[in-house]
């Protein structure tokens, strides 16, 4: 799981782990959880920390050709473009393959002044990686209620029994 500093991917994590929310405080380094879904499945997430230091990190992690689960803060609407380009920076290394699963949370969605989903999938423009066979879904979520979370992983599980994805480099 990556995103910003701050955009909620602790906060989600353990809403997802506990089904509950907790206090948190500032990730350095990683949380690793293991998740139940209903259908028997299970998913071990990754919660890395989204300082700046850390961004370079992630298009390694990118390599490992995992589902990447993005996490967007919908309130601070001055880190949208910063949240999709480090995304993008990541995806994108000269190196880097062009493939893959990405489910963007876009989190906080039970604060007030929240952007919408449609204004932030505006912002983040993936549509045109759909050329280069990515799979990508976007949804608002609260790792506060754990509003809309399952929902993103029993989409991100669907798409993982689905036709293998193309690995495309970018040259």
């Amino acid at each position: 799981m990556l995103g910003l500093s701050n955009a909620g991917k602790t906060t989600i994590l353990y809403q997802l782990k506990l089904n509950k929310a907790i206090t948190t405080i500032h990730t350095n380094g990683f949380n690793k959880e293991t998740i139940q879904l209903q259908s028997g499945s299970q998913f071990t997430i990754w919660d890395y920390s989204g300082s700046l230091g850390n961004m370079g990190f992630w298009s390694r992690l990118l390599e490992e050709r995992v589902p990447v689960i993005f996490v967007v803060d919908s309130v601070e609407r001055s880190w949208f473009r910063e949240a999709r380009d480090a995304l993008r920076n990541a995806m994108m290394e000269d190196y880097q393959a062009l493939f893959g699963i990405v489910l963007v949370l876009c989190s906080k969605q039970d604060l007030p002044g929240a952007a919408s989903v449609e204004e932030i999938r505006d912002v983040l423009d993936f549509d045109g990686f759909w050329k280069y066979g990515m799979r990508w879904h976007i949804r608002g979520v609260s790792g506060v209620t754990g509003e809309g979370l399952w929902e993103g992983l029993e989409w991100l599980e669907t798409q993982l029994q689905g036709p293998a994805l193309p690995i495309l480099k970018q040259k």
